[in-house]
């Protein structure tokens, strides 16, 4: 499973020297990733399609269709994690996105959720699902239902441009922290263009060592920056990316947490952000999860709270994966 989030520790030895102070606290040192599921050797294929078909008493062939849209399945939060599971991860997002860019309006949520925390590989897959699917161009689309620096944003981490698999450069680090501090805080106005290049074109990676500079220099959150320099769902956009470059298991799971609070669950946050990391960065997101509210829930208790009947079991399956 091709990630954009491969951390080296080497850039982690000054844990308190990041801005003088714990002020940033989300941070993380911890950048051994792990998902709870792993690719099984030797995989019997067959024996797991006659098990399917047993639990739904139905013939079915390769395709996933057979198995999701079977009338047994009355309950809506185990019909879409049962969908996000039988999907391809490209083909989970691909028809997310669609759904967030059909019909009046556009969810900019989902749209930034899934495009920001792609890697270049997973981009591409995604643009050449989104057109075998539904016939239609991703990037076109994207623009013809965003506008003004929002836009420019997406589309540029459409071109799948990010510069991975390079090792970290302190010095052009520096460099570009400097352009944002001139960009943004030493700036009448924001410069738009630079934060965009910078953010959707440098490493995760990289980006976590200009962050680190930035708030060094400049005393500030970075996220707090972007609010007083930004606003509504380009805010939104860097902000993620920001997030994702700091701690990308805290970013997750705060989204879990999020979808979570409050009177009623946001089914679709729940399960997208658990299937998208379970090959990930799970383990680290259950980790980060406990950390949240009272420090004393886990995910596994907040899928119990949350869920029920076999959409429970479904979702703790996938927390707790096929590892042991």
């Amino acid at each position: 499973m091709h990630s954009p989030f491969k951390f080296k520790t080497d850039q982690d030895d000054r844990k308190e020297d990041k801005m003088g102070s714990s002020q940033s606290s989300t941070f993380t040192t911890e950048m051994n990733f792990g998902g709870t599921i792993v690719p099984k050797r030797n995989p019997n294929y067959e024996e797991a399609a006659v098990k399917l078909k047993k639990g739904f008493s139905k013939t079915i062939g390769i395709h996933e269709e057979p198995i999701i849209e079977n009338r047994k399945i009355k309950r809506n939060d185990l019909r879409k994690g049962l969908k996000a599971l039988c999907r391809t991860r490209k083909n989970h997002a691909a028809h997310k996105l669609r759904a967030a860019i059909k019909g009046a309006g556009t969810d900019e949520t989902t749209l930034i959720e899934i495009i920001c925390s792609q890697s270049n590989k997973g981009i591409t897959e995604i643009k050449e699902e989104y057109k075998k699917e539904f016939g239609r161009d991703l990037e076109k689309d994207v623009k013809g239902d965003t506008s003004g620096d929002f836009e420019k944003f997406m589309v540029c981490l459409l071109q799948g441009t990010r510069e991975e698999n390079q090792p970290l450069d302190r010095a052009a680090a520096e460099r570009d922290a400097d352009l944002l501090i001139k960009a943004g805080p030493k700036k009448w106005g924001t410069d738009e263009e630079t934060f965009s290049m910078i953010f959707a074109r440098r490493s995760f990676v990289q980006l976590r060592e200009i962050i680190l500079i930035f708030e060094k220099k400049t005393g500030t959150l970075m996220e707090k920056m972007i609010e007083s320099e930004t606003s509504k769902e380009l805010c939104s956009a860097y902000k993620t990316v920001v997030k994702l470059a700091k701690n990308p298991g805290n970013y997750f799971a705060s989204r879990i947490y999020k979808g979570m609070k409050g009177a009623g669950t946001d089914e679709d946050t729940v399960i997208w952000n658990l299937v998208f990391t379970a090959e990930i960065c799970l383990e680290n997101v259950k980790t980060e999860f406990k950390k949240l509210g009272s420090g004393k829930r886990t995910l596994e208790d907040a899928i119990k709270s949350e869920f029920r009947g076999d959409a429970e079991k479904l979702l703790l399956a996938v927390c707790k994966g096929n590892r042991n």
